[in-house]
């Protein structure tokens, strides 16, 4: 991979990806092929429930180590959804310059839904090398775990109870948290929390909390893992052009991603976390 091309190709393409107008936010049709809005109406104990949830395909995700350069292969491309969280409640006319498409850039790992009849691990292969211009066998990569998630992320300072191992409260609340499983990357700590759905990056007293909960919807993906090398990227990447992807490709050496996931607020989704802090823990030779 030739690092100036790369660089000039994503100035290309950033321009590209930002070159967006004349947004109007609508009504979703009920006859949608990627999301199918409901309403669930049920008795539960004697008392009659509703709940509105949305369906949506399931998918797979792919942590990408370039073994070659050791930095890990990421994307970011602009997400509508996380445009349309910082927009306010009531908009009729959106002001470009105060909302800026930029606000709609993610990063997050090589993804893809799961819209086509072949194994997963096929569907990770097809996502790599129009995502990301790899090739690689299905052989070279490692299924981590199929989760169901949606995701919210929080920060909090956290105060650390002295002489309660695996114990903390958070600043706003007196509950107390016990920590069902916890490993220690340098002074990163990364933590699962028993009877919660709370994944957590704790990093110089900053409390990142992901809430993998299943509210409004719930999709199934299925993260997997590969490593590449610079003999390996023999496409141009940046998305499917024939469905009109514009995706930006993005290098991290470890210490850019520790620094990144750490960094208070990102602008990722929960499984670019998890995968990254998996990578970070089982992988942390590189």
């Amino acid at each position: 991979m030739d690092g100036i091309k790369q660089n000039t190709r994503n100035e290309i393409l950033r321009k590209k990806i930002l070159d967006i107008e004349k947004i109007q936010i609508r009504k979703c049709p009920i006859d949608s092929p990627w999301v199918k809005p409901v309403r669930i109406c049920y008795t539960q104990d004697g008392h009659e429930k509703v709940w509105d949830v949305v369906k949506s395909h399931d998918s797979v995700g792919i942590v990408v180590f370039n073994t070659t350069r050791k930095k890990l292969i990421l994307v970011r491309q602009f997400r509508p959804a996380a445009y349309y969280a910082c927009l306010p409640d009531k908009v009729e006319k959106i002001n470009l310059k105060q909302y800026p498409p930029s606000l709609g850039l993610t990063l997050e790992l090589c993804a893809g839904i799961v819209d086509k009849d072949k194994p997963l691990v096929e569907i990770a292969r097809d996502e790599l090398r129009e995502e990301c211009g790899y090739e690689a066998p299905a052989s070279a990569f490692t299924k981590i775990v199929t989760y169901r998630w949606k995701y919210n992320i929080v920060s909090y300072n956290v105060n650390i109870k002295k002489g309660h191992k695996g114990l903390f409260t958070l600043s706003k609340s007196s509950k107390v948290f016990d920590i069902k499983f916890i490993t220690t990357i340098e002074n990163i700590r990364i933590a699962i929390i028993q009877h919660t759905a709370l994944f957590l990056i704790l990093f110089k007293d900053i409390l990142s909390i992901l809430v993998l909960g299943v509210g409004s919807g719930a999709t199934k993906q299925t993260l997997f893992y590969v490593e590449v090398t610079d003999e390996m990227h023999i496409y141009p990447g940046g998305g499917a052009e024939s469905e009109g992807e514009l995706i930006e490709l993005v290098e991290m050496n470890v210490e850019e991603a520790k620094e990144y996931i750490t960094s208070g607020e990102v602008q990722s989704p929960s499984s670019f976390l998890f995968g990254i802090s998996w990578f970070l823990s089982n992988k942390h030779g590189h």
